[in-house]
């Protein structure tokens, strides 16, 4: 856990004040994916979520250029 970078994802509530928008949805798989991107512009995370029996945050992708 040396190596990872806090906070993990960034918070929901003050990304509009970044020019950023979110989207939260299910993934066939059963999981939950939160995206988080600057419209326009190839910045875009993926966060991955699995339910086991508590929500934890399971993969991060990073599809920026």
């Amino acid at each position: 856990m040396a190596d990872v970078v806090w906070p993990v994802m960034p918070r929901l509530d003050l990304l509009g004040g970044r020019g950023r928008v979110y989207d939260i949805a299910p993934t066939a798989e059963g999981r939950t994916e939160v995206r988080i991107r600057t419209p326009d512009t190839s910045d875009q995370q993926r966060y991955l979520f699995g339910q086991s029996p508590c929500w934890q945050l399971q993969r991060v992708v990073d599809e920026s250029i």
